[in-house]
């Protein structure tokens, strides 16, 4: 992947994340008319908050990246692939999503939170060894 594409990707998902996140958090309420959760503006929560955090977790990969190459899967002379970083991001919205999906339903505990980023860092030590 080229660097521009990855700028482009990361910077919409920042900038449409956001937007959503704040349309959804100034202008919605979490509750319909009858006092029930409004189920189409949470998911729409979801939606923005995976975008921010798969923008922010790439951007901070690509920057890690830039220090420590192996993180990559690559050696001490590579810079930051940002392929790689991009689906670091990506693996990293997709942990902050069901940790927040378990918090909505209250079930968010230390324990989950663990099996989580291990579960988040052995898909990606998989990828990596495959590939």
């Amino acid at each position: 992947m080229r660097r521009g594409l990855f700028w482009l990707i990361t910077g919409g998902m920042l900038v449409g994340g956001l937007a959503l996140l704040g349309y959804l958090l100034l202008s919605v309420p979490p509750t319909d008319s009858s006092g029930a959760l409004d189920v189409p503006a949470v998911v729409l929560f979801f939606i923005g908050l995976g975008l921010v955090g798969a923008g922010l977790g790439s951007l901070i990969a690509a920057i890690l990246q830039r220090q420590w190459p192996a993180l990559a899967g690559g050696g001490a002379d590579h810079g930051p692939a940002w392929g790689v970083a991009l689906r670091q991001g990506v693996l990293f919205a997709a942990a902050l999503l069901v940790l927040a999906g378990l918090a909505l339903f209250q079930q968010l505990d230390i324990a989950f939170v663990a099996v989580t980023l291990v579960m988040v860092g052995l898909v990606e030590a998989f990828i990596q060894s495959r590939g």
